[in-house]
Order: C-alpha cells, then structure tokens, then sequence
C-alpha cells in the first residue's frame, strides 16, 4: 500500500472512517470493509470504507460537506527519488492534495468531539 510520510493510505481512510462513525473496520482485498453510521446502507452488516485517499469522487464529497480546500501544502514524503515523469508527478500531487482533504477533516473532526 502507498505511503505519504510513512503513513499508510489505508490508515488515512480507516481514521476518517472511524470519526464519522464506522466500526468493525479490517482489510479485504485492498479495500477497507466496515459498518457504516446508523441510517447508511450495508448489506449483511458490512459495506465498503470510501476511498477517500484515491478517489476524487469521494474526496469531493468530504470537501464539499465540510468546506475544506488545502491552500498549502508540499509534494514531499514520496520517497528518495522524485519521479520527473509529468504523469505520475500529477498522480502523487493528486493524491498528496486528496491526504490533505482527510487530514483537515480529521483535524474538524477531532476538534468536534474535544470536550470545551
């Protein structure tokens, strides 16, 4: 599973998942299988985790629900080598920027459930 600053994409959503209510999360597959919140769809108990991490389809929803646009941030934590190929440089920002829409929900989030 990809990385950022050592960080598994998979625990970025599984995070997320589990602020906004998700419970009984694990691994299958590659995806993340969970509960969803009360009043979400599952069958049998069970549904996929969103994708957050690398899907802009979901990521949008996130920015758009909670009204976070990253204004700064850097491409770093990609390794030893950064690639000069213009594709996958556009992938690793892509998703670089869909990690910063998770971590300022999570930081809303977190802030939320902080008792005054």
């Amino acid at each position: 599973m990809p990385q950022i600053n050592g960080f598994d994409l998979h625990n970025w959503n599984k995070t997320l998942a589990q602020l906004l209510g998700w419970t009984n999360i694990e691994e299958m597959g590659g995806a993340l299988l969970g509960l969803p919140p009360p009043g979400k769809p599952h069958s049998r108990g069970q549904a996929m985790v969103p994708d957050w991490a690398n899907s802009w389809e979901h990521c949008g929803k996130l920015m758009s629900e909670y009204k976070v646009i990253p204004k700064e941030f850097t491409i770093v934590g990609f390794g030893s080598s950064q690639p000069t190929d213009p594709l996958v440089l556009q992938e690793r920002f892509a998703t670089k920027f869909r990690i910063e829409v998770i971590r300022l929900v999570v930081n809303i989030l977190r802030t939320q459930q902080t008792p005054l």
